[in-house]
């Protein structure tokens, strides 16, 4: 029997439709898997095309999207954030390459999705120091900043210019989206729907709606929270008035623990969210697997090879973040400064065998810078 879910982000309707089994871990996991199916689809990930060839395309893409007219920041500090980047990226590799059982394989992805995320979370910070800014202090302020970095540039390449928000944004499309197909995407497309090329824009922009929307809800409970507080106080100033005047107390009535808002003000709120972008699901992904769901992965794969796939999906994914923001932020600091500290670093902390990591993507940083 199939029961669906639908997750309303209160300005416009989206669902994923899910069936009934999804409370429990293995719905969670086929959900997110696929999820992360859709956005190595999106990067150009497909069983189509070799990796090494989606990388070659995605580097050249990045190399003509535009740089800001800016005096770039310091390099010293653009390589720190990279250097954090590289090695988190190089953990996640080499816990895919000794993780060969499938119940380690599943503990290595409990720990994967933190270290896409915090792969993805140096790129995007050398990138906002190479054009010039501080370097955010916090996840919120570096993940807001990446609508700057990608999303109103007057360029496009998916995945990482892909944002969902509010329709009401003057920017989006009436779907809330910003830099997507040229077509409304699919509210109601189902969360386990095989990714191709075409459905992989439904999926993601279900990823990062439905992301959005724990922001949402986040906000409308502190706003019911801070009307209960309000209303306390209000009632709270009045009695101190009503003794100061010689009157008796009044007796003080039970609070509710929330209070009801209006449509305006849940409108309002909804509206005020801003954009949501992958760096944006990932950090949703990462509280998943540590804190929220925590045996996810681990006991959520059914199928044999289930497990391997999220591993190839997560190194592919975060290989292809590291290089869109490595060519864009040599683009800015210099393409020489840039090479000079990637074979560096490599010279340190290359580990025996394959190629892993940034050693993956130095021939296609030095076939375009």
């Amino acid at each position: 029997m199939r029961a669906a879910r639908v997750v309303q982000d209160r300005d416009s309707v989206a669902a994923e439709l899910m069936t009934s089994s999804d409370v429990g871990l293995a719905g969670t996991f086929r959900t997110h898997a696929n999820y992360l199916r859709a956005f190595a689809t999106l990067a150009g990930f497909t069983l189509m095309v070799s990796p090494r060839r989606a990388r070659a395309r995605l580097a050249e893409l990045a190399l003509g999207f535009p740089v800001p007219d800016v005096k770039p920041g310091e390099a010293a500090l653009v390589f720190d954030c990279l250097r954090r980047a590289w090695g988190t990226e190089l953990l996640l590799n080499v816990g895919r390459r000794y993780a060969t059982e499938e119940e380690l394989m599943g503990l290595a992805n409990s720990w994967g999705v933190v270290q896409a995320y915090y792969a993805a979370y140096g790129a995007v910070q050398a990138l906002i120091v190479a054009e010039g800014r501080n370097r955010p202090a916090s996840h919120p302020a570096t993940q807001k900043q990446v609508a700057t970095l990608w999303c109103h540039r007057g360029a496009a390449l998916p995945l990482w210019s892909f944002s969902v928000g509010s329709p009401s944004d003057s920017q989006a499309n009436a779907d809330g989206c910003v830099n997507g197909p040229d077509r409304l995407l699919d509210p109601s497309v189902h969360a386990w729907s095989a990714s191709t090329p075409t459905t992989c824009w439904d999926l993601v922009a279900m990823a990062l709606r439905s992301t959005r929307q724990h922001a949402v809800d986040e906000q409308l409970k502190r706003r019911r929270r801070e009307k209960v507080a309000q209303r306390r106080k209000e009632w709270n100033s009045k009695q101190q008035e009503r003794t100061a005047g010689g009157k008796a107390p009044l007796l003080e009535p039970v609070w509710p623990q929330k209070a009801t808002l209006t449509a305006t003000e849940k409108k309002e709120i909804s509206e005020a969210v801003r954009p949501h972008t992958m760096l944006d699901y990932l950090y949703r992904l990462r509280i998943k697997a540590n804190y929220e769901d925590a045996r996810m992965f681990t006991d959520g794969p059914e199928q044999p090879g289930e497990s391997a796939a999220v591993a190839r999906d997560l190194v592919a994914l975060t290989s292809a973040t590291l290089l869109v923001h490595e060519v864009r932020t040599a683009k800015l600091i210099g393409k020489a400064a840039m090479m000079k500290e990637v074979e560096r670093w490599l010279g340190h902390n290359s580990p025996p065998g394959p190629d892993v990591g940034l050693a993956v993507r130095l021939d296609v940083l030095k076939g375009v810078l």
